[in-house]
């Protein structure tokens, strides 16, 4: 299992390209992260779920 803290603190500082969704091997997701990242969605997504469901264990 990959380490949250990683993956949280790669979503915090580069969640906008999607980098931490490659680190936790959801390809899927970081690609889309990838393409949507001119649009800064994926980087209000990634704040959001940093802050918000981050603690949800």
């Amino acid at each position: 299992m990959k380490d949250k803290t990683a993956a949280g603190l790669l979503a915090f500082f580069i969640g906008s390209i999607g980098i931490h969704r490659f680190y936790l091997n959801q390809v899927g997701l970081g690609f889309l992260y990838l393409l949507f990242s001119w649009t800064l969605i994926p980087l209000l997504v990634s704040f959001y779920r940093f802050y918000c469901v981050s603690g949800d264990g």
